[in-house]
């Protein structure tokens, strides 16, 4: 059976100081900034394809890869 190991980051909100956003990586060998540096990577791409698909008005026929 596989190892259920994962890695948990809290990153406290800039700007409201009681809201926290967890991230979860399966990579336990990365360090807490390595995941906060993919995880923003990510983030930038998702914020990417949803305004290309708005902007374009590609509705849900639209497959990006």
């Amino acid at each position: 059976m596989p190892s259920l190991l994962g890695k948990i980051v809290f990153v406290k909100h800039r700007h409201k100081k009681r809201e926290w956003l967890a991230i979860l990586s399966t990579n336990v060998t990365l360090s807490f900034e390595e995941i906060i540096r993919i995880y923003g990577m990510q983030w930038d791409i998702e914020v990417f394809f949803n305004a290309c698909k708005s902007l374009l008005r590609l509705d849900k026929e639209f497959q990006g890869r």
